[in-house]
Order: structure tokens, then C-alpha cells, then sequence
């Protein structure tokens, strides 16, 4: 029997991807199950069992929380944009800007079991008597690549944004000939100064493994199992062993016999 499953789950917050990184949320996931069960003889049985599961979560960085900003700044602060493409006031506190060009986080996850065993029946022997052998591994991963826009960290990056800082004058309302109300503009300032020059901002990765673990079981026995009239007799003889070591971002685990 094979079996395979695949999801996935799209951005929610309309986000958009630039030419260094994607900050867009995204999750999909992949699993996959596999079972074979072969009879090599009428007394000789081999089962074998695979199992996985494999996903990949990316979501922007948002490292400054922008639902901070969104329940705490009024939306008549400031527009999200400009009519001339940039963003609205610093884009550490506008959330939208945050989201969009602060960086990304990829995290990939990976868990895989595979197990098999072989039983041969003795009757040959007597009557009831079989041994089995079982060996089986699992191992999973956790990894993550960070994306930054800037330099030592994504915070860098905002000060090489142009950003403008208006002051209207609110007294002297001005109606036009369509109604509208507008107020007359007492400054502009432009940060940085056009006059100024700023380096670049550059893109860094920055890749971790986040975990993982690794199990490696084996165990083999000998069953004997049969009925004399109103009496049933079992036996077994059992003899296993595990190895086990993980590793987290903030320890090791040494391998557990």
C-alpha cells in the first residue's frame, strides 16, 4: 500500500515578493506512507513499513511586532503609502512596510520512520515455535534560513528608505470646487536628504539547525506457543536494544544505549 498527502496553505496578509527575498506566509507539507508485506515461503513472512513527512513554513520576519502598531497607531497617522510609492513614516512602526521588507524566515522540517521484520515459523522443528527479527530507525530535522534586508540586523535596513515627514496647516481649511476638504501644507521634509548618500542595503542569509534526533531499534525473539488438549503453553524469549541522541539550538544529547 503506498499513500502520499500534500497541503498547503497561502498569505493571508496579501504580502509581496521583491527580488531578495519572498516575505509572503506559506506552509506546505508532504507526506508519504508506504507497507509491504511479502510471504517469501508458506512459513517465511518480511514486512516492511515507510513513513515520512516533509514541510516547509516561510513567513516575513516581523521581528518589531506589527500588530503592536496596528491596534496601537491610528490610521489617520499616516497612509501606508504615498502616492509616489513610498512608504508612509518610519517603516519600523508602519506594519505593512514591516512585514514587506524587514526579511524572511524559511523553517524546514523533516521526520522519517522506516521499520521491518522477518518471522520464520520452526514447525519443522515443533509445532508453535517461531522467531521474529525487527530492526527499525526514525530520524527528524529542524532547520531555519533567515533573510535579512540590511546589515547586522533587519532594523538596519529602514534607514536606507526614503521616508517623508509632513506638517499641514489644520486652522486654514481649503474646499475645493468638488467639496473636498483639504489643508494647505506648511513643510515637507525628506529623510534621508536628497542631498545625502546612503550605502545600499545588501541581503544576508543566515542558516540554523534549529534540532534533531535520531533512533535506531533492534530486537529479536523466539515464541513458542501451542495447545495440549485443555492446556495451552507459551514461552518467549525477547532481546532488544535502542540508540537515541538529539540535538537542540540550546544542548546536546549525548547517544543512550
Amino acid at each position: 500500500m503506498l499513500r502520499l498527502v500534500t497541503r498547503g496553505d497561502g498569505d493571508i496578509y496579501k504580502l509581496k515578493k521583491n527580488d531578495s527575498f519572498d516575505p509572503r506566509h506559506s506552509y506546505k507539507r508532504y507526506n508519504w506512507r508506504a507497507n509491504f508485506d511479502f510471504n517469501i515461503t508458506k512459513s517465511t513472512k518480511l514486512s516492511i513499513n515507510v513513513a515520512g513527512k516533509m514541510a516547509y513554513r516561510n513567513k516575513a520576519l516581523d521581528d518589531s511586532n506589527p500588530f503592536y502598531a496596528i491596534l496601537t497607531i491610528p490610521t489617520s497617522v499616516y497612509p501606508v503609502k504615498y502616492s509616489d510609492g513610498e512608504w508612509g513614516d518610519d517603516t519600523y512602526t508602519n506594519p505593512v512596510a514591516n512585514m514587506n521588507m524587514e526579511g524572511a524566515n524559511l523553517r524546514k522540517t523533516f521526520q522519517g520512520w522506516y521499520d521491518a521484520s522477518l518471522e520464520q515459523k520452526l514447525d519443522f522443528i515443533t509445532k508453535g515455535l517461531k522467531v521474529n527479527a525487527k530492526v527499525s530507525y526514525s530520524s527528524s530535522s529542524t532547520t531555519s534560513t533567515a533573510t535579512y534586508l540590511g546589515t547586522e540586523a533587519a532594523s538596519q535596513a529602514f534607514k536606507y528608505i526614503i521616508r517623508y515627514s509632513r506638517t499641514y496647516d489644520y486652522a486654514n481649511p481649503i474646499i475645493g470646487e468638488d467639496g473636498q476638504l483639504t489643508y494647505p501644507m506648511l513643510e515637507s521634509k525628506r529623510l534621508p536628504y536628497e542631498t545625502s548618500v546612503s550605502n545600499p542595503p545588501f541581503v544576508k542569509y543566515y542558516d540554523q539547525l534549529d534540532a534533531y534526533s535520531r533512533r535506531f531499534y533492534y530486537e529479536f525473539s523466539i515464541a513458542y506457543n501451542r495447545s495440549f488438549g485443555d492446556h495451552n503453553v507459551s514461552a518467549l524469549a525477547l532481546v532488544n536494544r535502542q540508540i537515541f541522541d538529539s540535538k537542540r539550538w540550546w544542548r546536546y544529547s549525548f547517544p543512550e544505549l
